[in-house]
Parts: structure tokens; C-alpha cells; sequence
């Protein structure tokens, strides 16, 4: 027997107007949030005691619950609840009590800014300064592994320098690092950019490929990039060191938004080699927005959206894919 504490905020545990209990066995949580979903078997019993209202083998899923707060503030950043599976439509709500306060996350990403510049630190992978166009300006990029720690200064004259280094656990003092640097100079609406991977380019992984310290000076990859904005157009162009190439512009022209992306891809077995290209216009009609577009192999695209407050709908077709789709979101 598992006693699940009921939430202060909420409602009285009602099943169709009617009291509940939960019997089932097996039940346990060590954290917050449990990693991967529990399922027991047990009987829920309503208050009447009528058997015919039984229902045996109801499915108990738990996970994730929790509900986090800021130190700062009462806003509900996370909630969650167990819900129980096999039973008539109801208003049950089960709620547990937190079994600690330690809160393991991913894909989250902290800020610290100063006099210095800024320290962020985040789970996500992290592609530099320059922007990729297609397959070209991803060759300096780091794929986390753990947590990778990025410092980014104020230069002088619209310079921003920066570093980044992959943080992953247990990895050894003298293993292979993933260290990119590199920076962005403004000016005016002209903006050039370039990231520089130091090391080599072998497995992050692999804490058994130990490197000399001076490899840390030799260049992996390297991405370049410039870009120009001016009113309503702007034009970008990526070049990286396997020689790949992009060059994207967008400007607004008879009240649509258009925008072209052409890029080279190198053969690869497997893969479609030579020029790839892209034209898409939007705008937005009596509050749709409607996107079109076509490909180098002239294959077209549609898509149509309209919000109504939280409540989003949406239409898609690819010709590429042999198929679209509809849907509709809800915010709250």
C-alpha cells in the first residue's frame, strides 16, 4: 500500500462525483522525476464498495512530477501528475510529494553577465559566431557531449570575441577537447564573423585518445562568414575549410517577404552532390499567414496558419514528400 499525499491546491480526489482509493504494490520513486515511466497493476475501488464498479488492472503511470519554482518568485515553471490508466473518464487527480529538492535538467542554458562579457552555460550544441547556409559554415561547431561553457567579451570598435570548450563529465585533464573560438565585428549593417575549432578533430568521447598539449594549437576547421543589411534586404555568404559554400538574401518585395538560399553540397556516397537552392515567399491575408516555395528540383511547398488567441491551425503541403498535413496547437 503506497500513500499518495494529496496536492494542498487541489481538489478533492472525485471519480465520477465519487470517492477514490488506490491499492497496487510495487510502486517506488527515488527523485523528483523518474526517468523512465513506472507501470503497475493494481484495483481501483470506488466508494460505494459496488463491485460491479471495480476495475482490475488498472494501468498506474508515474512520471514526470514536480512542480519547480523560482527562489524569487512563485511562478510554476514545471508541473506534472501521475495519471491512472484503465478507468471511466473522470476528474481523479493524483499528485505526489517530492522526494528531493536536487533537479537534474537538459537542454536548459544559464546566463551570468558582468563587466566581463557573458558566461553562459548549456546542454545544446553550440555552432560559433557564424551563421550556416546550408552545408557550409558548420565545420567549427561543437556537438555537447556535456556542458559546453561559452565566454563572450566586449571588444573595442563592435568586435565580440569568444570561446567555447565542451565541459563533458569524468573526461581526463589530457583527453581530446572540443574548444572553438573566434568573434564578430560590426559595422554598420555590414557584419563579418569567424570561428576556429583548436585541437584535433578526433572522438570527444574517447578519454583514451590522450593529446599532446601543443595539439591544442593546431586548427581542426574553420568557418567564415559576412553578412550586409540595408532597409528592407539583406544578403549573407558562408565558406568553411571543407571548402563548402552558401549564399542566402531576403528582401520584401509587392508585400511579400522572399528569400533565396543557394548552397553547394561535396559528393558523399549516398548522398545528392552539386547546387541546391530555395525560393519561399510569405505574407499574411486577413490574419492568415501563407508561405510558398520551390526547390532546385521545382518541387513546391505550402503553408497556411492562422492563431485565434492560444489556439493555432495550420496546413502544410510538401511535393517532396509526397504528402502534407493539418493541426492545430493550443497554448495555455
Amino acid at each position: 500500500m503506497v500513500d499518495i499525499p494529496q496536492h494542498p491546491a487541489a481538489s478533492p480526489i472525485v471519480a465520477n462525483q465519487q470517492n477514490i482509493t488506490s491499492t497496487f504494490s510495487g510502486f517506488s520513486t527515488a527523485g523528483m522525476v523518474v526517468s523512465q515511466t513506472s507501470i503497475v497493476t493494481g484495483t481501483v475501488v470506488f466508494g460505494t464498495r459496488d463491485a460491479s464498479q471495480n476495475v482490475s488492472k488498472a494501468d498506474i503511470y508515474a512520471g514526470p512530477f514536480a512542480e519547480v519554482k523560482l527562489q524569487s518568485s512563485s511562478t510554476k515553471m514545471v508541473i506534472g501528475a501521475v495519471c491512472v490508466e484503465g478507468v471511466e473518464s473522470s476528474a481523479t487527480k493524483y499528485f505526489l510529494d517530492n522526494a528531493t529538492k536536487v533537479v537534474t535538467a537538459t537542454d536548459a542554458s544559464i546566463f551570468i553577465e558582468g563587466g566581463f562579457g557573458k558566461l553562459t552555460l548549456q546542454t545544446a550544441d553550440y555552432a560559433g559566431g557564424v551563421t550556416s547556409i546550408g552545408d557550409a559554415g558548420d565545420a567549427a561547431d561543437i556537438d555537447a557531449d556535456g556542458v559546453v561553457a561559452i565566454i563572450e567579451g566586449v571588444g573595442l570598435l563592435g568586435t565580440s570575441p569568444y570561446i567555447a570548450v565542451d565541459i563533458r563529465p569524468g573526461r581526463a585533464l589530457d583527453a581530446n577537447l572540443e574548444i572553438i573560438t573566434g568573434g564578430t565585428i560590426d559595422i554598420g549593417g555590414l557584419s563579418a564573423s569567424f570561428d576556429v575549432k583548436l585541437g584535433t578533430d578526433g572522438d570527444p568521447t574517447d578519454d583514451t585518445a590522450a593529446i599532446n598539449p601543443a595539439d591544442f594549437l593546431d586548427i581542426a576547421g574553420w568557418d567564415l562568414g559576412l553578412s550586409y543589411a540595408m532597409g528592407d534586404m539583406a544578403v549573407a555568404v558562408a565558406y568553411d575549410s571543407g571548402n563548402d559554400w552558401g549564399m542566402s538574401a531576403s528582401m520584401d518585395v509587392a508585400g511579400f517577404g522572399v528569400d533565396a538560399t543557394i548552397y553547394n553540397n561535396d559528393a558523399d556516397d549516398h548522398k545528392k552532390s552539386g547546387l541546391f537552392y530555395s525560393v519561399a515567399a510569405s505574407t499574411s491575408l486577413d490574419g492568415f499567414s501563407l508561405t510558398l516555395g520551390v526547390d532546385q528540383d521545382l518541387q513546391p511547398t505550402i503553408n497556411l496558419s492562422k492563431s485565434v488567441g492560444g489556439l493555432s491551425i495550420y496546413a502544410a503541403y510538401d511535393a517532396a514528400d509526397e504528402g502534407g498535413k493539418v493541426g492545430a496547437t493550443l497554448s495555455f
